[in-house]
């Protein structure tokens, strides 16, 4: 990685705080960057491409791939696995390309541990008040989900301090414009430390 000092950018943050928009607007002014694609044991949805939207794979696949060190990062939710291929992370690397992940608190953690090198960005919520009206804004859980994720947003938000940096999202363009030094700076050190 140090010969064409790519970049692998973890952004996680709790349900909410806007990881997707930012991501979004990063890989906008970016379009080289390259959104990492996760894989699930789960069945495709209507209208998901394989290896686009996920890299689908059997359950028998995906703990195969598990015991031969070929995800970086899993976990299981609602019954399927969920995780990070070691191989399409380390061929757009060779490739010179910085690796966007819109990735759970848990998963960062265990990519920093597989990659040291990668750069791990929490977002936060201005407060926990914000949060709730982003969440309620959604229409799309009960009051009591919503309570759920601040409830787990909080136990989240404990780990921030485990991260490289910390990026609060007040106002979009301004959360952008700081992920965008962070990385603009990361690629700098990364040069300074190859020479």
């Amino acid at each position: 990685m140090s010969k064409n000092q790519a970049l692998v950018i973890c952004i996680s943050g709790p349900s909410g705080v806007g990881k997707d928009t930012v991501i979004t607007r990063l890989r906008r002014l970016n379009p080289d960057m390259w959104l990492s694609v996760s894989a699930t044991s789960r069945k495709p949805r209507e209208r998901e491409i394989d290896q686009k939207d996920y890299f689908f794979l059997t359950e028998e696949e995906f703990q195969h791939r598990i015991e031969a060190g070929e995800i970086l990062e899993y976990d299981r939710f609602c019954g399927a696995y969920y995780g990070t291929p070691r191989t399409a992370v380390e061929e757009k690397l060779a490739e010179g390309r910085d690796i966007i992940m819109d990735i759970t608190v848990k998963g960062a953690l265990a990519i920093k541990e597989a990659l040291p090198e990668a750069v791990t960005i929490f977002l936060l919520p201005p407060d926990l008040d914000t949060l709730r009206m982003r969440l309620s804004a959604r229409g799309t859980e009960t009051e009591e989900a919503i309570e759920a994720r601040l409830a787990k947003a909080q136990s989240e938000i404990d780990q921030a301090t485990k991260f490289d940096h910390t990026v609060t999202n007040r106002d979009l363009d301004q959360c952008v414009a700081e992920i965008k030094e962070i990385i603009r700076q990361e690629k700098s050190r990364r040069i300074a430390d190859v020479n």
